[in-house]
């Protein structure tokens, strides 16, 4: 039996652990990247099927009415409408952070009310209409 492989056996275990313990931050990171990016790629598909029924409502005029079937991905929602210039986009929230807003920019389709927020798997009702205040676009609510 060869003395000189027994003894150099604890020394290439512990090059192959450090060699493991180096990589695996960088490996875990990369699988917490790819999730983050795979639910992204899925609320922008999401949120597009809703941007073109808003689009499709906004062209057919004053009570036209349509609705959407939507699912976000755990812990992300979609937001429609808001105050002031945020009446013209939707966002991607993660939580109470945005990571994407999109401004409806053609056609210009404003959304109406104090904004909508969209969460988990649900149907939404749209409906081309005018407010209290005779502003013309799209009323987003739970179908």
């Amino acid at each position: 039996m060869d003395r000189k492989g027994v003894m150099g056996l604890p020394f290439r275990l512990a090059i192959a652990f450090m060699i493991i313990a180096l990589f695996a931050p960088s490996v875990i990171s990369a699988a917490e990247s790819f999730s983050k990016d795979t639910d992204m790629a899925d609320m922008r598909n999401e949120a597009e099927k809703a941007e073109d029924l808003a689009k499709n409502l906004w062209f057919a005029g004053k009570g036209s009415e349509g609705s959407v079937s939507i699912k976000t991905a755990p812990g992300y929602s979609i937001r429609f409408g808001g105050d002031g210039a945020d009446a013209w986009s939707y966002s991607i929230m993660d939580g109470d952070d945005i990571v994407e807003k999109h401004r409806m920019e053609t056609p210009d389709v404003r959304f109406l009310g104090e904004g909508f927020t969209a969460t988990g798997s649900c149907n939404l009702r749209m409906l081309c209409t005018l407010d209290a205040d005779g502003n013309y676009g799209i009323s987003v609510a739970y179908a």
